[in-house]
């Protein structure tokens, strides 16, 4: 793909995840899209979604709001080719994630 082609694609996920309530975060090497829960709101586990088409969560944000609903924080990740990878670039361990995440 040539950059003019990414472009739009960039703006496009953007777009659509920000309609959803997402907010684009990084910790280090983890990028992902968090959608908070409303303020006052008690603590819950988050649902953590990780793809594989490396397109981003951006085609799965409507599926994301049906599987947990307002008082579920909902983490997806970002991680271009995921099911495309063997080992150059591993995902952190399950410890590392947390951290990340808490940082």
């Amino acid at each position: 793909m040539t950059p003019r082609v990414l472009a739009p694609t960039c703006s496009w996920r953007r777009c659509v995840m920000r309609r959803a309530s997402f907010e684009r975060r990084k910790e280090e090497e983890l990028t992902y899209w968090y959608r908070p829960v409303p303020a006052g709101t008690p603590p819950t586990e988050a649902l953590v979604f990780v793809h594989g088409i490396g397109i981003g969560p951006a085609p799965y944000a409507s599926f994301l709001g049906a599987c947990a609903d307002e008082g579920t924080p909902i983490v997806a990740v970002e991680m271009g080719a995921f099911s495309q990878r063997l080992f150059p670039c591993a995902p952190p361990s399950p410890d590392r994630f947390a951290a990340l995440l808490h940082a």
